[in-house]
């Protein structure tokens, strides 16, 4: 549950789809309700019937996207594929990722609806351990994202840029590569901010557990946590909209520094994608 709230960008929307192709995609699609439940249930030691009660409810959520969401994410892939032929631009770039974070928003909120009566049932025991977990995993984050070394931070984000955008157009050259590391190095440096944010918002969502307060809250904070990304105050703010302006400038750039090998491989695997999408959907 890290920030993988902002990466719903354009022609990069299928990145964390695209691990292992299209295939293993479609598998763990299929099994993604119970992933995420086995994810809750390690993080607070669910007892056997609240991991039931979990199960069913993102069962839910994921028939509902199975069926309602999917030809719209088919719908930005195929228009992702049309900005592609005609050229990206700057502009259609950020229209995709407006439409695709608006598919992630509403997401994320039935997710909330989904968890929050269980975390409201979670007894003191539980939430105790869920304070042990999610302290756990801040360090996690912090190795990965918010390093003491400025320059650990950078090539740490160098990697991550270019894996992901590999996954989607096969390997890149020497001087796409160069060039993708520079703009890299140019964006903000907000990890320790993003850190502080994600244990102010994970403290006060154990306090309103420890108080009791009822589910309706507690679904409210996991929305405005992770759909809204509300409170992050203004200098984090600033530079998230900085990173995003950044991002999507640098998905333009390599997009149209593609040669016709790399430009083919990207369509084929937003293709794949889209028509996975489609067979996803149908099977519904």
């Amino acid at each position: 549950m890290r920030n993988l709230r902002r990466l719903a960008a354009g022609v990069l929307v299928v990145a964390a789809a695209s691990l292992a192709g299209c295939s293993v995609a479609s598998v763990f699609y299929g099994q993604v309700d119970w992933v995420v439940t086995d994810y809750i249930a390690d993080l607070a030691e669910l007892r056997s019937e609240q991991r039931a009660q979990l199960a069913e409810r993102l069962r839910e959520v994921h028939a509902w996207h199975r069926r309602d969401e999917l030809p719209r994410y088919r719908a930005l892939l195929d228009d992702a594929i049309g900005a592609l032929d005609r050229g990206l631009t700057v502009a259609e770039t950020e229209a995709l990722y407006e439409r695709g974070r608006e598919r992630y928003r509403l997401l994320m909120a039935r997710v909330g609806t989904a968890v929050a009566p269980t975390l409201v049932d979670l007894d003191m025991s539980q939430i105790e351990v869920l304070e042990r977990n999610l302290s756990a995993r801040n360090e996690e984050f912090k190795e990965d994202f918010a390093a003491s070394d400025p320059e650990e931070r950078k090539a740490r984000r160098r990697e991550r840029m270019e894996e992901r955008f590999e996954r989607l157009t096969g390997d890149l050259n020497d001087q796409q590569l160069a060039d993708l590391g520079r703009r890299s190095d140019e964006f903000p440096d907000s990890g320790q901010l993003w850190l502080d944010y994600r244990v102010a918002q994970q403290i006060r969502l154990l306090g309103m557990l420890k108080t009791g307060k009822p589910a309706s809250v507690i679904e409210a904070q996991l929305r405005d946590w992770f759909s809204e990304g509300l409170d992050r105050g203004a200098r984090l703010d600033a530079l998230s909209a900085e990173l995003e302006r950044r991002l999507l400038r640098t998905v333009v750039a390599v997009v149209n520094s593609l040669d016709k090998a790399q430009s083919a491989y990207l369509r084929e695997q937003l293709g794949d994608f889209s028509e996975l999408a489609m067979q996803l959907n149908e099977d519904s």
